[in-house]
């Protein structure tokens, strides 16, 4: 059962809170909001963050500046993060205010390296109809990578743009840290969304692609050297199994180091500008 309410607040803005009597958990809230908003494009808010006064306006002027050169069906921009005071903890990454616009066969094999991520719901807007092709966000991943996965899903239907330049403000706490997964339960919810995104990765990547095994294998020594550095030491060696011992999961480990900090010309966003 759900009960509605509007808010008018201006002669063109309309709050509508939707209840339910029972709490359905985090991905169902999001559909239903989904489903029940009016307009093209869907941006969420978690009630611990916040946005920049220009986000919106910035991301709107970017959608529509990109529309002629595809489906834009993504737009993510940089976030700050902060403490409960409100106060910056961190806002270390260069920003150059340029928009980046990744074409959509792009986009799988970049996520899949490690070499592109839309972060986290505050730093995202989506297109509605997108999101509906994708069947919305799903149950299992509730509250844990629920948003990483419906990035993967979304990106099928269009491009994406980046706005390199900070518009969100993401809220630092102990509930929100993934805290309530044991580091095994991360790494084996990481393997489910990149075995995802391998079955996605476009023609034009397939020859470049390892075998899934060895990617697996990469995501348990990137998993390994979190919990050595958390000082889990038990968890690490149950972690890494026999990854430490092949070598071709090693070179994509280090590859992806090199490429993060060194990315190829060819392997560049396909277009920018700036706001």
């Amino acid at each position: 059962m759900r009960e509605c309410f509007f808010f008018p607040l201006a002669h063109y803005v309309t709050f509508f809170l939707a209840l339910t009597l029972v709490n359905q958990g985090h991905s169902a809230s999001v559909n239903t909001g989904v489903n029940l908003a009016q307009g093209d494009w869907i941006k969420l808010v978690d009630d611990d963050d916040y946005l920049a006064p220009e986000c919106i306006e910035k991301m709107t002027e970017a959608i529509t500046l990109y529309t002629d050169y595809g489906e834009i069906v993504l737009c993510s921009c940089q976030a700050r993060q902060v403490d409960l005071s409100g106060k910056i903890i961190s806002s270390k990454k260069k920003v150059t205010g340029e928009i980046f616009h990744i074409l959509q066969e792009d986009i799988h094999y970049r996520m899949l390296l490690d070499l592109l991520s839309f972060g986290t719901p505050i730093q995202v807007a989506f297109q509605k109809q997108a999101f509906l092709k994708s069947r919305g966000w799903e149950a299992s991943f509730d509250g844990n990578y629920d948003d990483t996965h419906s990035w993967v899903k979304i990106a099928q239907y269009g491009d994406a743009l980046f706005i390199n330049q900070y518009f969100a403000y993401r809220t630092l706490w102990s509930g929100n840290c993934h805290k309530d997964l044991s580091l095994q339960q991360r790494l084996q919810m990481n393997i489910v969304i990149k075995q995802r995104i391998y079955s996605l990765v476009s023609v034009k990547y397939q020859a470049l692609i390892p075998p899934f095994q060895i990617v697996e294998n990469y995501l348990r020594l990137h998993w390994f050297f979190v919990a050595l550095k958390q000082k889990e030491y038990i968890a690490a060696l149950r972690i890494a199994e026999k990854a430490v011992f092949t070598l071709q999961s090693w070179i994509l480990f280090l590859k992806v180091i090199y490429f993060k900090q060194f990315p190829p010309a060819k392997n560049r966003h396909s277009k920018s500008t700036s706001l």
